[in-house]
Formats: C-alpha cells, sequence, structure tokens
C-alpha cells in the first residue's frame, strides 16, 4: 500500500452566524474574536505539519483563516470560489426555526434529505458536490508525491468531498459535522481513501 498524497480539511473559524446557529452560505460574515482563537489554536497544533498547497474558499471566514494558518509559514494561498459554502438561498442569514417557519414546504422537502432538494433560491447538495469535486479533479495532480494539500472551506463543501471520496450518499442530514476551526485528514494511497482524523481540535 502506498501512500500518494494528503488532504487537509480545514473547517474556517466561528463566523457571526455561526454562533446564532443560522444558516450561512454566501452571505460574507467574519470571523469572530473566537473564530479568530480557534484558527490560531489549530496553527499552533499544525506548526510540524508539511503543507506544500494551500487552497481557500474566497469567502471572508475562509480566507481570513487561511491567513491565520499561513503565520510563520514560506506558504501562500490561492483561493477558488469552487470551495465556497452552499448557496441557502433565501435562507441565508436565519435559522432553523425561522426558515422552517417562513417556508414551511420547502424546509418540509429539503428534511426528507434528497440531496437533489435545496434551500428557496439556493443550490442542492448534488449541485455543490459537483463543483467541490471539479476543484479537486482540478487541483490532485498538482500534490507532490507523498505531499499535502490543504483546503480552507466550509462545513458544507468539505462533508461534500468526504461522503464522496468515503462512499457515503449525501444527505441532507449530514452523517457527521465539521466543527468550526477543526480539520479532518483524508490519506490517499493506491488502493483507495483512509480517514484518518476528523473534526480535529
Amino acid at each position: 500500500m502506498k501512500l500518494l498524497y494528503r488532504l487537509l480539511l480545514v473547517r474556517h473559524g466561528q463566523a457571526d452566524s455561526n454562533q446564532r446557529g443560522a444558516f450561512l452560505g454566501r452571505q460574507d460574515d467574519p470571523l469572530t474574536e473566537k473564530g479568530r482563537e480557534q484558527a490560531a489554536s489549530l496553527r499552533d497544533r499544525m506548526t510540524h505539519e508539511q503543507i506544500d498547497i494551500m487552497v481557500a474558499s474566497p469567502l471572508k471566514r475562509a480566507s481570513s483563516t487561511a491567513d491565520i494558518l499561513v503565520e510563520h509559514r514560506d506558504l501562500t494561498f490561492e483561493t477558488d470560489p469552487r470551495l465556497m459554502e452552499q448557496d441557502y438561498g433565501k435562507w441565508d442569514g436565519i435559522t432553523f426555526p425561522e426558515a422552517k417557519d417562513r417556508f414551511p414546504r420547502d424546509f418540509q422537502s429539503w428534511m426528507s434529505g434528497n440531496p437533489e432538494i435545496g434551500p428557496t433560491g439556493g443550490e442542492n447538495l448534488t449541485q455543490v458536490t459537483a463543483r467541490v469535486m471539479d476543484c479537486y479533479q482540478d487541483r490532485a495532480p498538482a500534490i507532490p508525491a507523498g505531499g499535502t494539500m490543504m483546503w480552507v472551506s466550509h462545513a458544507g463543501a468539505l462533508q461534500s468531498l468526504l461522503c464522496r471520496k468515503m462512499g457515503l450518499d449525501l444527505c441532507n442530514q449530514w452523517p457527521f459535522m465539521l466543527q468550526p476551526g477543526s480539520l479532518a485528514e483524508l490519506q490517499i494511497y493506491d488502493t483507495g481513501p483512509r480517514l484518518t482524523r476528523l473534526s480535529w481540535v
């Protein structure tokens, strides 16, 4: 069994709407003070991790997290809009109870778990996964043999990639959750992927 490369998948630190329990998609909330502390804590714990390539979502909460993670490293990062969070449409910035109250029919359909059903006026998970996997297919060939690529992105985008790589079904209710400021690690071998860390903080 030969290790081809590693993927380090970082969810951004806490942003304003996260602490309210709201849907947070394309709304461009900044990091909270706690979010900056989470990113700095992860940076400090990863001092000895080799990172060859870093790519981030251009949304503030992700790119600011990436800025903190590259401190004290001879490393820069690119942004890629394909790593942005799911577009929650009219649900962006409102809480689950508010979405259920304002859009009862759409919310009930979404709660069925069908990845073809998205929030009102937003993206569904099938669409999210398509663009995330397109980004992965484009960028994975640039990883050096045995090297490491880090993505700094969002829960929905990263969990879509994890589901696809681990052969799990997409569902609007996730079987796992990346916490703000946490990391997941996929090691890609010639025999297939291995999930070695999940929601590591």
